[in-house]
């Protein structure tokens, strides 16, 4: 078993001054104080030269594979585009992984059968160096991108057949430090943005993980309206790494088995080797156990039901999406959710290019489907601390309304173009966040926060983030997405 042979490996004392060669898939979330990317200028020409066989998607997100019909070469070129797309995205991993400096090497190569003209890879793209430039003209654009002192760029002669040791600047390696940032600008606006990315700079407002947190209820055990009495919770960590922990479980593991309350013990226990977390597997069992039974209320729709209920094969886990953006800014945003639940404004800025992100659970219960997304914050050591005041001043706290906005447009946009006769108020139930450590099967829908957000807000933003604006609803900036084991 790999999983076991690599839980038992040991770390030799020069790992870490060692040279790391990964692949840019591999290297998505790590950091290096030193990263080269030594062959960003490389693109396969192997798509470019297919005759019999390509594979596209059209613009409701479907696959399509081209035998030879009348529309081979249009669609190879949306099969180019989207190989592009691909090929940036993981330039993007690779040269963001460098703590303190990165290399990246730029080679003025012709397109062969087998390897693609330079001019035609992401890096050419990201440096504006897809035209027909001659290598002078090549050379100078680096060096004017250079001239602020934010970047370096150096020219390696081709003819040496010896390696040629690129000229130190005279740092010391002890004291090798990241550049200071200029005041230009980057040149695009065009990012991959998630809603940790619109967040990180908001103002009065924290950022959104998973941390501890002040109730707005009372926290020393008297009595309340949601409990009639001090409910004391089970003693458990506080902080990020419990959330991984349960969030790995309730997406590995069905909620059947977790409502049996044992038997799934040495995933426990695998899951907090890996996030560092100190609990016994008991314990742990017996609050997830908690989540998957305490009944989940729908305001207003008089609808009640649990996790443990629903039927695997109407759930998504961790759905992934990505949509397309038309330009924006975020003050747009806070325009439209001006006065929403659990909303706080973010730091103007502008929004382009494409919003990315994973949703906790997507189900389906008695015909409508449901947004959920599971919190670990701490806030209180009594089951009265997760009263719905308490929720309610959590969820704006951290700006948990934004995200569910966000999620919600998701799929809404997907119900749209995967279901027959759509409509919201038919088909969607609403968005529940769940407060793990304030759930209890006794008392239906607590630790649950309850949102049904308004279509006509929805729409505008919608319209905000990504619809066609002369030509109304159109489903090419649908989402994608990948099922989880029951999708």
């Amino acid at each position: 078993d790999q999983g076991s042979m690599e839980d038992t490996e040991l770390r030799l004392e020069s790992d870490e001054a060692a040279v790391k060669i990964v692949t840019m898939h591999s290297a998505k979330g790590l950091e290096y104080p030193v990263v080269f990317c030594p062959f960003l200028w490389y693109r396969s020409n192997y798509l470019k030269q297919a005759t019999g066989v390509v594979s596209c998607h059209d613009d409701n997100k479907e696959l399509i594979i081209d035998l030879g019909s009348p529309l081979f070469e249009d669609r190879k070129d949306q099969a180019l585009q989207e190989e592009l797309a691909e090929e940036l995205r993981l330039a993007y991993v690779a040269l963001t992984r460098a703590r303190c400096r990165c290399y990246a090497f730029w080679a003025d190569v012709s397109g062969s059968r087998y390897v693609a003209d330079s001019r035609d890879s992401s890096l050419a793209w990201l440096l504006s160096l897809d035209q027909e430039f001659s290598f002078a003209d090549q050379v100078k654009r680096l060096q004017d991108s250079a001239a602020d002192g934010s970047v370096a760029s150096e020219l390696v002669p081709a003819e040496n057949d010896q390696p040629v040791m690129i000229a130190a600047r005279g740092e010391r390696a002890d004291n090798l430090l990241p550049l200071p940032f200029s005041a230009a600008n980057l040149h695009t606006d065009w990012l991959l943005h998630s809603y940790s990315s619109l967040t990180l700079s908001a103002p009065g407002s924290s950022y959104p993980v998973e941390q501890t947190s002040g109730s707005a209820e009372t926290t020393d055990g008297t009595d309340s309206p949601l409990t009639g009495e001090a409910t004391l919770l089970p003693d458990l960590p506080k902080g990020a790494r419990l959330g991984n922990v349960v969030h790995g479980l309730l997406e590995d593991l069905s909620f059947a088995a977790l409502a049996l309350g044992h038997g799934y013990e040495e995933a426990i226990i695998q899951q907090c080797a890996w996030f560092g977390v100190e609990v016994s597997a008991a314990r742990l069992a017996a609050l997830l156990q908690k989540v998957v039974q305490t009944p989940l209320t729908a305001a207003g729709a008089g609808t009640t039901f649990c996790l443990a209920a629903l039927d695997p094969a109407e759930t998504i886990k961790e759905m992934p999406f990505y949509f397309h953006l038309q330009p924006a800014t975020t003050g747009q945003i806070n325009t439209i959710l001006a006065g929403a639940r659990g909303v706080a404004p973010i730091t103007t800025r502008m929004l382009q290019g494409y919003l990315t992100g994973f949703v906790d659970l997507i189900c389906c219960h008695q015909g409508k489907f449901y947004i959920m997304d599971y919190k670990s914050n701490w806030l209180g050591n009594h089951l009265a601390d997760y009263g719905a005041a308490a929720l309610e001043q959590a969820m704006h706290d951290h700006n948990y309304g934004l995200q569910y906005w966000l999620y919600t447009l998701v799929l809404h946009r997907y119900l749209q173009s995967a279901l027959e006769n759509y409509t919201y108020e038919t088909h969607f139930g609403g968005v529940m966040y769940l407060f793990i450590r304030g759930m209890d099967p006794t008392r239906a829908g607590s630790g649950v926060y309850f949102d049904l957000p308004d279509l006509k807000t929805l729409e505008r933003l919608d319209h905000c983030l990504g619809r066609d604006r002369d030509t109304g609803p159109s489903l090419a900036g649908a989402c994608s997405y990948g099922g989880s084991e029951n999708g």
